[in-house]
């Protein structure tokens, strides 16, 4: 970090007394020239003094005053700056014009402010405010660590990892929990109310994956033919299917299916206690059937075409307008 006259720390030197020279110093000149910078910091801003001295060497009153400014050359200070002292006044160049870095108030209690900003008294750190911090090591905290709303944790490239949205007078929050060898991990909800969700709310069309890696949906047919269903994101293992509503909910229905890409398998029941009737069947070459409790012959009946990369295709043979959920695993 390059010099500044405004460096809250700021390093001294032994014998730095110098004498000013031509031009000297008028009211708010920004550079000075001196008789030289010899053993003056040159990687921090420095705090110095000018005054004016007699024949015997003893100060001039009214002549002292601080400043700040940097070291620029082996004769040169920039970017001076008025602090204090005296009164700021002009000088002339000459032996009898003292240039020289202090221990003053004005440099050491400037220190002493910049390091209150983020320390305590006793020498721990308090809040800290920082562009960046870098480690090699681990970060130890006895206590929360506050991240504000919306903010983020992110990658080596500055990519967002997580993102943290926080609700007013929130109770309840995610707890992840660490596991030893031969256990499982575990996201956990926890918090003041006795009963917790947890909720995955995905963005726009997409779908929650991995854990058990299945997805539930529903979908309806309406003629006979090729079925595809979509938007389930991968290209299922199996899907097993139950009945939802439809025209063929003549009495009490029990149905159930399956199919993978080699096998699937399909049964309903039906009864009606007030006509006295009830049916069944079951089938190895469908994987989902319905029917009435007047007949075992399914009005609803479709079977297996094809997995595919964001659902499944079934072929209806037999169709009564109805509703069928599913749930599809990877």
């Amino acid at each position: 970090m390059a010099a500044s006259a405004s460096d809250y720390f700021q390093k001294v030197g032994r014998a730095t007394a110098t004498t000013l020279s031509a031009p000297g110093y008028t009211v708010g000149d920004t550079s000075i020239t001196v008789g030289s910078t010899t053993n003056w910091p040159t990687s921090t801003g420095v705090t110095f003094a000018i005054d004016t001295v007699d024949s015997a060497g003893v100060r001039i009153d009214g002549t002292y005053n601080v400043f700040r400014g940097t070291v620029a050359t082996g004769t040169s200070i920039t970017n001076v700056t008025y602090v204090g002292g005296d009164t700021n006044r002009n000088y002339a160049a000459g032996a009898t014009t003292r240039v020289y870095i202090l221990i003053s108030s004005y440099r050491d209690n400037r220190m002493v402010d910049g390091l209150v900003v983020e320390h305590n008294q006793d020498g721990t750190h308090s809040d800290i405010t920082a562009t960046t911090v870098a480690t090699t090591g681990v970060i130890s905290t006895g206590s929360n660590i506050k991240v504000a709303d919306t903010k983020s944790i992110v990658d080596g490239n500055s990519n967002e990892l997580i993102k943290f949205s926080q609700t007013a007078s929130a109770v309840n929050e995610l707890t992840v929990k660490n596991a030893a060898t031969g256990n499982a991990v575990q996201i956990q909800a926890t918090g003041g109310d006795t009963n917790i969700g947890v909720t995955l709310v995905p963005k726009g069309t997409g779908k929650p994956s991995g854990f058990a890696n299945f997805y539930a949906g529903t979908f309806t047919i309406s003629g006979t033919g090729n079925k595809a269903v979509t938007g389930v994101g991968f290209t299922p293992k199996l899907v097993v299917f139950d009945w939802v509503a439809g025209s063929s909910a003549t009495a009490d229905n029990n149905t159930s299916g399956w199919m993978t890409s080699t096998a699937q398998f399909a049964k309903w029941s039906s009864s009606n206690s007030g006509a006295n009737t009830s049916a069944r069947n079951a089938y190895t070459d469908s994987c989902f059937a319905n029917g009435s409790s007047a007949s075992s012959t399914a009005s609803e009946r479709a079977s297996y075409v094809s997995m595919d990369s964001d659902g499944f295709t079934v072929n209806v043979s037999t169709s009564a307008s109805g509703t069928w959920a599913f749930i599809a695993y990877a």
